[in-house]
């Protein structure tokens, strides 16, 4: 890696942080970024390098290397969560953060121009290019927040990997308005983190790094002919609405073109007014009969609960970036390599395969045992027998408790969303979630 340019003050007399006060947002937007190249909307196409843990590696190292600070003194670091509701049909395709100061002061009176994109259309219909969902899960027309003092502006464009089981993320636009030092002139490093969080679950996401961003400068990232990008991070598991490995998500999510919804389903190529733009559409979630059918199991459409969380940190070009990197990859790299070697290596492709249909035929045995059960449990009415109305939704709890248990192990979103209740009433009115 080549490295150039000058500190601004010797290592050993920095205070302990060179950070000005200032605050973080993010927007998560279900529509391509709007500065992402068409081109490269199904970028990292390549599966056969699928390096999970060593992504996980690569967020511990990160926040170990953030907490301890490296050389020279603390890192700056510009940190930034947002909560969000992820459907079966769905996955976010942006993120964009925005660090300065969104308040209109005496100091900061005018407010400042955020990066412009020309207009697309679908049908000769205008469309946002930032789609947020609402309080009842519509996509909607996002805005951007009023910023009277910029520090960055950087949109991370997210894509999976063809087979639907991994995401990546690269940056699809930069501008490093000012340095977190107050800078304004120069060049500086940036290690960008994602994180996605479920709760209860286990973390998901990796880190991608920027060497040498010139202070004042707008970069706009486009693919390269392979469909690439020259900063791509390392495939992570893709954020499922079950135990976080996300394959029932990924079965019920088609892969997208160029020109996406914002829900991941293909739709009709339409031109844009502009040659880089993204054509969205907006969209509603789709029925639970919709993600039935794409997932070949029942997959209730419910949101679930999702924290995106994304650390920039920004260094000078020199030893402190050099040993900020070392810090975050050089520990994950044997990681990295046992991955690789697990993703290509026949006999864990074969086990992996074995496990994943034993999985699947558990799933149908269990869910066919909870369907019997619920049944016969449906046609007693308030003239059966007070026991067999009692054992009968007893056993119908169990039996649908093992099948969502089933569920998760094969990785597809529960069945069963409610549980009977045991209980000595007419099924129809004292569980009426399972007998309608």
């Amino acid at each position: 890696m080549l490295l150039s340019g000058c500190a601004n003050g010797l290592p050993g007399l920095r205070p302990l942080t060179y950070q000005h006060p200032a605050e973080t947002r993010l927007l998560v937007s279900y529509a391509p970024c709007p500065h992402a190249s068409r081109q490269g909307k199904n970028f990292a196409p390549l599966i056969a390098a699928i390096v999970l843990g060593a992504a996980g590696k690569l967020l511990d190292n990160f926040g170990t290397a953030l907490q301890k600070g490296s050389e020279g003194g603390n890192l700056p670091a510009s940190i930034a969560s947002a909560n969000f509701e992820l459907y079966n049909q769905d996955l976010p395709q942006c993120l964009i953060v925005i660090r300065g100061n969104f308040e209109h002061t005496e100091k900061a009176k005018t407010e400042v121009a955020l990066p412009t994109v020309e207009p697309v259309s679908v049908g000769g219909t205008p469309v946002p290019t930032i789609l947020v969902r609402d309080t009842t899960g519509n996509c909607v027309a996002g805005t951007l927040p009023d910023v009277y003092e910029l520090s960055h502006y950087i949109e991370l464009s997210i894509a999976p990997s063809r087979n639907q089981t991994a995401l990546t993320f690269t940056p699809a636009y930069t501008w490093i308005a000012k340095s977190m030092d107050g800078g304004t002139s120069g060049s500086r490093g940036l290690s960008i983190a994602v994180k996605f969080s479920r709760p209860s679950g286990q973390d998901t996401g990796s880190v991608v790094l920027l060497e040498n961003r010139a202070i004042g400068k707008q970069d706009t990232y486009r693919s390269m002919p392979d469909g690439h990008f020259a900063h791509e991070a390392a495939w992570f598991a893709t954020i499922g609405a079950n135990n976080g490995s996300g394959a029932a998500a990924a079965r019920a999510t088609k892969s997208a073109d160029p020109v996406s919804s914002g829900t991941g389903h293909a739709t009709e190529s339409a031109p844009a007014t502009a040659p880089d733009a993204a054509v969205v559409a907006t969209t509603t979630p789709a029925p639970a009969a919709a993600a039935e059918a794409a997932s070949g199991a029942p997959v209730p459409n419910e949101p679930f609960p999702f924290t995106a969380t994304v650390t920039v940190v920004e260094s000078r070009p020199t030893k402190e970036f050099v040993a900020f990197v070392a810090s975050v990859f050089t520990a994950a790299r044997p990681a990295i390599d046992t991955a690789l070697k697990n993703a290509i290596d026949p006999a864990t492709q074969l086990a992996n395969q074995k496990t994943a249909l034993d999985n699947e035929g558990g799933y149908g045995d269990a869910l066919a045992k909870a369907k019997v059960a619920v049944v016969n449990y449906c046609a007693l009415d308030a003239t059966s027998k007070v026991t067999d109305r009692i054992s009968q939704s007893g056993s119908v709890r169990q039996l649908q408790a093992a099948a969502n248990k089933a569920a998760l192990s094969a990785d597809y979103g529960v069945p069963y969303s409610v549980l009977a209740t045991v209980s000595d009433g007419d099924p129809k009115i004292a569980n009426p979630a399972t007998c309608p």
